[in-house]
């Protein structure tokens, strides 16, 4: 059975409403489960949130909540970054993903950073996301993916695919 602080909901809402970004990571001393992600993403979801960024990095997500994420991701019409790095999501998780991020318009950032668990048989799918989306990044450092550079090429296309002109590179 999941309890509910209502009262404690009702502010957090009221927090995303203003800022537009829900920022739960380390520097919150957050120790965030799969479970508990999931009955946020089903609340945000349900609440029609305007929320543009998630920030859950540094918790103890896995795969479990994968499913409730894709569901929020593709019923938002806002939701543009998502960072889940240093968590426990592996190659299940991303192919779980897949079919929530197809077609998905709005969505532009995702972090998997040290997220061990992600090899390279989630190339493949990665670059189906890719090129099936507006992702214009991806963020698989520190991931046990051995060629990270095998993204660049669709992400450039789609930066230039949504109407840019220039390409910052911010990583090493």
């Amino acid at each position: 059975m999941v309890v509910i602080n209502w009262k404690k909901l009702s502010k957090l809402s009221s927090i995303i409403n203003i800022d537009n970004i829900l920022n739960l990571n380390r520097s919150s001393s957050n120790k965030i489960t799969s479970k508990g992600a999931s009955i946020l993403f089903n609340t945000l979801k349900e609440c029609k949130s305007s929320i543009e960024t998630i920030n859950l990095n540094f918790n103890q997500l896995n795969d479990d909540c994968m499913e409730s994420l894709g569901q929020f991701i593709q019923n938002s019409q806002t939701i543009k970054n998502i960072d889940i790095g240093k968590n426990k999501i592996t190659d299940k998780g991303i192919e779980i993903l897949l079919p929530y991020l197809i077609g998905n318009t709005t969505f532009k950032i995702f972090d998997f950073l040290w997220n061990k668990g992600i090899t390279d048989k989630s190339i493949p799918l990665l670059i189906e996301i890719i090129q099936k989306s507006n992702i214009q990044d991806i963020n698989i450092d520190e991931t046990s993916i051995t060629n990270k550079s095998i993204l660049v090429v669709p992400l450039i296309k789609n930066i230039f695919k949504n109407g840019s002109d220039k390409i910052y590179m911010e990583r090493k």
